[in-house]
């Protein structure tokens, strides 16, 4: 699979390598306690199963704070034993070694902070396992489709599934979308850098994971979004640990309805067969869509070029949430630049505007790195057993 691109170095990157640096030095005095002689060290002799220790609480230390600096996922399975021995080292030793009370300190917050953003409980955790399980279980892609399937469909739609290749494309039960770009929540507000990336599951079970990787003012922002047939939940939490932002609720549910019809319309074009929307055409160029998900039914309205291809959706039942306020408002979500990519000829840039009594805004701007269809044998499914019918809890 495609990996999620690399995002812009922030500070809270500069903090976790100097804390990482101030762990590994941590680790190398603990080797003080293991020839206190030699190093004539203000520490009493711990003898032999002391030193034992001190060895210990070194080498697990320096390993903890190399796997910091290096940024790995998971070096907090090796800080939190570490700041247990080496406590207990430091103990040993007390009150001549007090002063390492406060390097494990250093320690210890980073491995709460590395728990709350990889831990079991965290949104990216979360996703991967979401991810995983869609993966794990997606059945075999049905029959390829056929021109006779686009005759259902309205000219206008009918020719921009051909250009995106739809037809003889299989019909898979889920998509996977990497992206990048940048997000901001007001006009006036500062734009914020993110890397994102999403899976839908189309047909019976409609499902869409949103994770997205921000930054706010030098700090990391974790983000998820969760949708289950009708029901979505989002939630955002600064630093992995102080939530700044969530979603839940009926109207919550109505604007992701929108947002998935938009997902498909532009992402997974070939998913619009077999989906259940109502057609309407406007006219040369326009085309409405109304959707049906759960409780909730939507419309939106595809604008085509001369050529055949979407460049615009454009929808009144999408919600700008604040809060508790919500006020429903005109979306639109202009796309352009497209080139041949996993799931067949689609947009590869586009924004997201709110247009709104004080004028019309961007508030997201994205360029589109993949998009690839998931069918039997798209992974390894590693992590055993279904989370498709759970509800995520944001």
């Amino acid at each position: 699979m495609t990996p999620v691109p690399r995002r812009p170095r922030r500070a809270g990157d500069l903090v976790r390598v100097l804390a990482g640096l101030v762990v590994v030095g941590h680790g190398l005095v603990h080797l003080i306690g293991v020839v206190p002689q030699a190093a004539e060290a203000p520490i009493p002799d711990p003898g032999t199963a002391g030193r034992a220790l001190w060895l210990l609480a070194a080498l697990a230390v320096v390993a903890a704070g190399v796997g910091l600096v290096a940024g790995r996922r998971r070096w907090w399975y090796v800080g939190a034993p570490a700041v247990v021995v080496s406590l207990a080292a430091v103990l040993t030793a007390w009150p001549a070694a007090a002063a390492g009370t406060v390097a494990n300190a250093v320690l210890a917050v980073a491995v709460v902070h590395g728990w709350l953003a990889e831990g079991p409980r965290s949104r990216r955790e979360r996703y991967r396992r979401h991810q995983s399980a869609v993966i794990a279980e997606a059945p075999d892609p049905a029959e390829p489709i056929a021109e006779a399937d686009l005759a259902l469909l309205p000219p206008l739609v009918a020719g921009y599934l051909r250009r995106a290749g739809a037809v003889g494309r299989p019909r898979a039960a889920a998509f996977r979308a990497v992206l990048s770009g940048r997000i901001r929540s007001a006009p006036g507000a500062p734009w914020m850098a993110f890397v994102a990336e999403q899976v839908n599951t189309v047909g019976a079970h409609v499902t869409r994971w949103f994770r997205m990787d921000a930054t706010m003012l030098g700090l990391p922002v974790d983000v998820l979004h969760v949708y289950d047939d009708g029901v979505a939940t989002m939630s955002a939490a600064a630093c992995s640990a102080i939530r700044v932002a969530r979603m839940s609720g009926a109207e919550a549910g109505h604007a992701e309805t929108v947002t998935v019809l938009n997902d498909v319309c532009v992402l997974a074009p070939w998913a619009l067969v077999g989906l259940p929307v109502d057609w309407e055409p406007v006219d040369d160029h326009r085309v409405r869509a109304r959707y049906t998900c759960g409780q909730h039914q939507v419309s939106a309205v595809l604008v085509f070029d001369d050529a055949g291809d979407l460049v615009d959706f454009v929808s009144d039942d999408r919600a700008r949430i604040d809060g508790a306020s919500s006020e429903r408002l005109t979306w639109s979500t202009p796309v352009g630049e497209r080139r041949e990519l996993g799931a067949g000829r689609v947009p590869t840039v586009g924004s997201a505007w709110w247009h709104a009594q004080e004028g019309a805004y961007p508030y997201i701007e994205m360029r589109i790195h993949d998009v690839a269809a998931i069918g039997a044998g798209e992974g390894s499914g590693d992590r055993p057993g279904s989370r498709l019918s759970a509800r995520g809890r944001s």
